[in-house]
């Protein structure tokens, strides 16, 4: 081997990530069992003993078991609220999040959780006095099982007793009341980018800017397809106000495409 060779295969050595180890199983115990009884006590849910010590079981045996980076232990530790906990997830590689899931999904009953995390966030969201806190509280709306269940075409998981739906269901409603109050619903965003898409559309001379902002928005309203799970329920002021758009877009492109080419 050349001298070239024999370096280089030492600095490949040295290079050597460290395997990660798994933090201490007391660490796991401590962390994960405080989080579940302080996030449940503060979110006022009433889930049996049971259910809290099959919850706390399988946080610690997944934490071990799949070694939890030491920065989903620290969220944890500072988590409030059983919303505060969900978000954690986000810490866990992407086959950590999914064990930790599977094994909760196999948890029936405990719908006290469900119902806690509805009302922590139809709070948070009826707290906001802005937009940009409308917008961020509704992102995780979007990620709420409770909350995105009834909006997929295949829900997930067991569908919860029709008295726990209603009151999950009322919580949605007053939330989106607060959301649209503050114009930060997913409605509200569509229609103020169709919106620009119309002002964009309406400044057009020709047909080539007006195939552009046409091809734009085509693309546009692929990607929001795409995101089957947002909350797009429009209320009649809004189906009145997207009609208004909608019909000067088209005023505005058949204007400019009469036009005929690039001058």
């Amino acid at each position: 081997m050349t001298v070239l060779g024999v370096l280089a295969a030492a600095c490949g050595t040295a290079n050597q990530p460290s395997p990660v180890s798994a933090p201490p199983p007391n660490r796991c115990n401590e962390v994960e069992a405080a989080a579940v009884d302080r996030a449940y006590a503060a979110s006022g849910a009433t889930s049996s003993k049971d259910n809290l010590e099959v919850i706390k079981a399988i946080k610690v045996r997944r934490c071990v078991a799949d070694a939890w980076p030491d920065a989903a232990l620290d969220c944890a530790a500072h988590a409030g609220t059983i919303p505060d906990l969900r978000d954690c997830r986000a810490k866990l590689a992407t086959d950590q999040a999914l064990a930790l899931a599977a094994q909760e999904a196999q948890i029936k009953g405990d719908w006290e959780q469900e119902l806690a995390e509805a009302k922590t966030l139809r709070d948070k969201m009826c707290a906001c006095t802005d937009r940009d806190c409308a917008v961020a509280v509704g992102k995780q709306v979007e990620l709420s099982e409770p909350l995105a269940r009834p909006h997929r075409h295949t829900p997930k998981g067991p569908t919860p007793p029709k008295d726990v739906g209603e009151r999950i269901d009322s919580d949605a409603r007053e939330m989106h009341a607060c959301q649209s109050r503050l114009h930060g619903s997913p409605m509200e965003e569509a229609i103020d980018k169709m919106s620009a898409f119309t002002d964009e559309m309406c400044q057009c001379k020709d047909t080539a800017c007006a195939q552009r902002v046409s091809d734009e928005m085509m693309q546009w309203s692929q990607e929001q397809a795409r995101g089957e799970d947002r909350d797009l329920r429009p209320t009649e002021e809004d189906a009145r106000r997207m009609a208004d758009i909608t019909k000067r877009m088209t005023d505005c492109m058949t204007k400019a495409m009469s036009a005929g080419g690039t001058p």
